[in-house]
């Protein structure tokens, strides 16, 4: 049976996510005890400096290093995500493990039942400082498992208006990409690790989550290069409301943020032209704003 929310009435509670997300990342931290991997960071609300607000579409979000992206790192993931995959199942709960860049979610238009998204990134050293220097100061306040500060050792200086506007995948290039109704991911697959693209276009229903991420992210990014601290220590229901009163006044952007809440617990049936238009209007403006400061 599907109640309003379009979930099944046998669904679990979204609180009761907690204990399986504390298994999988007791699980993974596994694999740097055992030497599969050199170290572990958990990123996002996966992490201690935000606090996960229950949902049943959970992103979970976590780096792993590695000395080399080999077959038996690749296999360990692969069995790791069957394992969970099946376990989960018995609860009646997606899972999907995937190592991709960019603000993936799964192309779900009405959820039925919860999904845990294992979206990973998975680097060498070499690999982590090739990543655009806006992520990676974004990143730096992240713990590691095995080396605590190893994101901010690998972080780069504080990047300036310039390049949050013009920058490797900055303002311009989100604003790109959303008009185009097109946005290009890289994914690796396992066990191999081998490279491929991955495009997610405007009649995909997950177009929505890259309208809420690229805008969301650039707010968030727009608070880093000034030096303000809230933009990497206030929640998101916090961050969006100091930003508007201190930086950038924006209804679209607030409109997006209401929009992605609602997603998270049912799914992307939304209007995507709507979402499109909302990106768009927050990026324009932003854009404006960083040009006459740049």
């Amino acid at each position: 049976m599907i109640g309003e929310t379009g979930l099944r009435s046998s669904t679990p509670s979204a609180a009761s996510l907690e204990p399986l997300i504390a298994a999988i990342k007791d699980d993974l931290a596994d694999g740097v005890r055992r030497a599969v991997c050199t170290d572990l960071a958990f990123i996002g609300n996966m992490s201690e400096v935000y606090a996960w607000t229950p949902c049943f579409m959970v992103d979970f979000d976590a780096f792993i290093f590695s000395d080399a992206l080999d077959e038996r790192l690749g296999t360990w993931l692969l069995d790791r995500g069957a394992h969970w995959r099946a376990e989960l199942a018995q609860h009646g709960i997606d899972f999907e493990l995937r190592i991709i860049e960019g603000p993936y979610k799964p192309a779900i238009k009405a959820l039925e039942r919860p999904v845990i998204v294992l979206h990973l990134g998975v680097f060498t050293e070499q690999d982590y400082l090739a990543i655009a220097p806006l992520k990676r100061w974004a990143w730096r306040k992240y713990a590691c498992l095995s080396e605590p500060a190893r994101l901010a050792r690998l972080a780069p200086e504080r990047p300036n208006v310039a390049a949050l506007l013009s920058g490797p995948r900055g303002v311009e290039y989100r604003l790109r990409a959303i008009a185009s109704g097109c946005v290009p991911m890289r994914e690796w697959v396992l066990p191999s690790f081998r490279e491929q693209e991955l495009l997610v276009r405007l009649d995909d229903p997950n177009f929505v989550e890259c309208c809420f991420a690229y805008a969301l992210s650039s707010a968030r990014a727009h608070g880093r290069v000034l030096g303000f601290g809230e933009a990497d220590s206030l929640p998101n229901e916090k961050y969006f409301c100091w930003y508007a009163n201190h930086l950038l006044s924006s209804a679209d952007l607030l409109h997006l943020l209401e929009m992605k809440i609602r997603c998270r617990n049912s799914g992307f049936a939304v209007d995507t032209a709507e979402a499109q238009r909302l990106a768009l209007g927050y990026l324009n403006a932003l854009s404006n704003s960083l040009a006459t400061t740049a």
